[in-house]
């Protein structure tokens, strides 16, 4: 539900704290307590791409994007979660399609375009495996694993 401010242009709109609960429980997201240790979420920005693996206790082995450009190599941080682009947060989400990623180190993403959760192969369930009618976003084939001599 959006509501005029009284303080601003009659054009312009404020979402109200209730819209914005609302629109929580429809995001597509990929929550924390949904990811196993091992488990990777490809996340795509409006600017870059990140690779994100998790490692239990409530870090994230992070790289792409903002940390290939400031370190060079994977990070361990930790997920505060994502926002609308302002200062309220989702705590309990790694990604969500059309919000913001905010990382324990105080790194915001850009607007996130795509999420891709790969599961960790000793975690992977039948009930994982997506369907046809569940397949939203292309994704390349498997590359074969190949074993070195």
């Amino acid at each position: 539900m959006l509501e005029i401010a009284p303080w601003w242009g009659m054009n312009q709109l404020l979402p109200t704290l209730e819209a914005r609960t609302m629109e929580a429980d429809r995001l597509e997201a990929v929550r924390k307590n949904d990811l196993f240790s091992g488990d990777s979420v490809l996340v795509q920005t409006k600017n870059s791409v990140y690779a994100i693996r998790a490692l239990g206790e409530g870090l994230y082995e992070v790289s792409g994007g903002w940390f290939d450009r400031h370190g060079g190599s994977a990070q361990v941080v930790t997920i505060n979660g994502c926002t609308w682009g302002g200062s309220a947060i989702k705590q309990d989400i790694v990604a969500a399609r059309g919000l913001f990623l905010e990382f324990g180190n105080r790194v915001v993403t850009t607007r996130i375009r795509d999420i891709l959760l790969i599961r960790a192969e000793q975690n992977a369930r039948q009930e994982d495996i997506p369907t046809q009618t569940d397949i939203r976003t292309p994704v390349a084939p498997a590359v074969p694993k190949h074993r070195l001599n």
